[in-house]
């Protein structure tokens, strides 16, 4: 009976450890692409569309990548905390909360909300200033 719960606590921190590795992932593409779409953006606009003829998109998906870049960094400081938070509670043996879980989740989706819809604006952008080069 020993050995089944060996295997079963062996899977499950194979599971946290697989989580973990997501998330770091998860975090990691999201900065390097908002940050990278910014940068093809400013080129954009330096070499191939100097004199855009609308620039309310691009401004829009440049504000929309900040806010993500700012969310990521905000969900990095947060996961950091809960750790922090976690390890309090086990050594205090209390039950970890689960609203820094909420919390990172939630900053995390609306990192990549936020990164897609300045995406799509950023595509508009071009989209209507290439037919103006």
């Amino acid at each position: 009976m020993s050995d089944s719960n060996d295997e079963q606590q062996s899977y499950r921190d194979h599971l946290v450890s697989a989580r973990e590795n997501a998330s770091r992932d998860y975090d990691k593409a999201v900065l390097s692409l908002a940050a990278g779409a910014l940068v093809i953006s400013i080129t954009f606009i330096h070499n191939i569309a100097p004199h855009p003829k609308d620039t309310v998109y691009v401004l829009v998906a440049w504000v929309l990548f900040a806010v993500t870049l700012v969310i990521v960094v905000v969900s990095l400081l947060t996961s950091q905390s809960g750790l922090l938070g976690a390890i309090n509670d086990h050594d205090a043996h209390k039950d970890p909360g689960m609203q820094r879980q909420k919390l990172m989740t939630a900053l995390n989706i609306i990192a990549g909300a936020t990164f897609i819809l300045g995406v799509v604006s950023l595509i508009v952008f071009a989209v209507l200033n290439l037919n103006a080069v």
